[in-house]
Formats: structure tokens, sequence, C-alpha cells
């Protein structure tokens, strides 16, 4: 039987290396879950179709460099509908690049112009992708469409998937006529803990440097909210944002497309018929 001492040493070691894996898991170890957040940043350079813009007559494509507040070199490209004066100013998810979001502009045509925009590290952008550089980001995508001559009141902040959280900061920052969630959540933390169990360990204020709050926006004043949502989505589950719906302000509609999945535009036309709507 080992003496009292060596015990005391042997709980010691056990209890510091428990303590040091927990650290090391939380969410304070701000490099590991930006590796997390953004294991891959598409980085392949995709030529626009030639046909491209053949079925949106009167259509014009634009590529467009632009600076952050951080002097990073940003890439977007800017697709223009000239029958209105809308604009769509779309948060891509975090495994895609613009020219990914090519084929989702098109749904978005029928309703505005889209400006869509990489965050810095993916496609052409400089710079490493943070949860903290993609909304200083979103804000220069603004800044440009404004600088353009669009007015706030004719933008509409569109995010996908991760990208609702950069859209909703971005709506209490920047004058917005409209947020669009597809594939949304209540919190990163709250999505991370459905994926990640170990998550669970951890209190709230830990996720400060690496959250983004739907639920916090949406609580608050704020524009007009669409919300869609795929009922069996495979990447963030459709209950998140049900209860992001749930505990917004009245200005909110949801959406649910059933049988849908990540990113879903539903098999019926639902997206089409539920944006005219929410447009009108």
């Amino acid at each position: 039987m080992p003496p009292a001492k060596t015990k005391y040493q042997m709980f010691s070691a056990v209890l510091l290396a428990g303590l040091g894996v927990y650290f090391l898991l939380s969410p304070l170890n701000l490099p590991l879950y930006n590796f997390l957040l953004f294991p891959r940043t598409d980085k392949k350079i995709r030529a626009i179709p030639a046909d491209y813009l053949a079925s949106m007559p009167g259509s014009g494509l634009e590529e467009v460099f632009f600076r952050n507040g951080e002097g990073l070199n940003l890439h977007g490209l800017l697709l223009r509908n000239p029958e209105t004066k809308r604009v769509f100013l779309l948060s891509h998810g975090k495994g895609n690049n613009v020219y990914l979001e090519l084929n989702h502009a098109r749904f978005l045509y029928n309703f505005g112009s889209v400006f869509m925009y990489d965050y810095r590290g993916f496609g052409k952008s400089d710079g490493t992708a943070s949860v903290a550089g993609t909304c200083t980001d979103a804000l220069a995508a603004y800044d440009y469409l404004r600088k353009e001559g669009f007015r706030a009141s004719d933008i509409v902040a569109f995010g996908q998937s991760f990208g609702t959280g950069v859209s909703a900061y971005l709506s209490k920052r920047r004058p917005v006529s409209a947020i669009v969630f597809q594939s949304g959540y209540s919190s990163l933390h709250s999505a991370g803990r459905r994926r990640l169990p170990w998550l669970a360990l951890y209190p709230d204020w830990m996720f400060r440097y690496i959250d983004l709050d739907n639920d916090a926006v949406v609580q608050s004043n704020h524009p007009p909210l669409l919300a869609f949502h795929g009922s069996k989505d495979p990447e963030i589950p459709v209950e998140e944002s049900i209860e992001l719906c749930r505990r917004a302000r009245p200005q909110v509609t949801l959406v649910l497309l059933p049988d849908g999945g990540h990113l879903a535009y539903g098999a019926k036309g639902e997206f089409h018929q539920a944006m005219a709507e929410f447009l009108k």
C-alpha cells in the first residue's frame, strides 16, 4: 500500500492533468476553436460559368476588391439587378467562398442585387479566418455597398449557416431594412454544445470571444426577420431556429421546410413564396 504522501502526489498529478485538459479544451483556447470553426476555408478559385448571366436578362456581375478597417484586402462579387434598388448582403457559411455562392445568388436575384463577399482567409481575401474577423469584414462589405450608392433602406442582411451570426452582428451596428437567416442558430455556443458534448462543461462567459449570439439580437429591437430552416438539417438542428424565433420580438417569420437539409430552399417553391410575401 503506497504511503499517504505518494497518494497525495498521485492525486495532485491527476488533478493538475485534468485541469490542464479542461483549460486546453475550453473556449478560452482561441486558436483551437478558430481551427474547429474554420478547419478549412475553401481557397479554390473557380471560374464564373460563361453562361451564368444568360438566365438573368440585363444583369451584370462585377468582381471587386475592398479593404476592411484593418487594411486587409477583401474580395467580392456584385450581381446587379437593374430592375430594383434592393441589394442582399450575403454572408456565407464557414466552408464556402463567393464562387460557391453563385447558384444561391440566382434565387435572390429575383428580388434584388446580390453582393457576395469573402471573409478574411476565404477565396481571394487576405488574412486568416477568425470569428471576430468575420464581423469586421461584414462591416467593411456593408460600407462598400454604401459607397457604391446603395441606401441603408435598400440593404437586406442575408446570412447562411455560420453567416447568420455575422448578419445579426451587422444589423446591430449598421442600419439595414431586413434580416434573412438560412439554416440559422440561436448562438454559436448553443449550436456547438449540440455537436460537441464536452462544451456543456463550460459556463457561458467562457464563450464570449468566439460566440455570435443571434438570440440577444432578436430579443432586442431589430429589423424584420425572415428565417428558413430545413426540418432535416444535419449540420444545424432545426430546433435552433425554432427556439430562436420563439424568443424573438414580433417582427419575425419562421418558414420550416419539410424534409429540407442544410441551406434548403424547399421543393415546392416555399423560399420564393415566403420571400416575396416578406419583402412586401
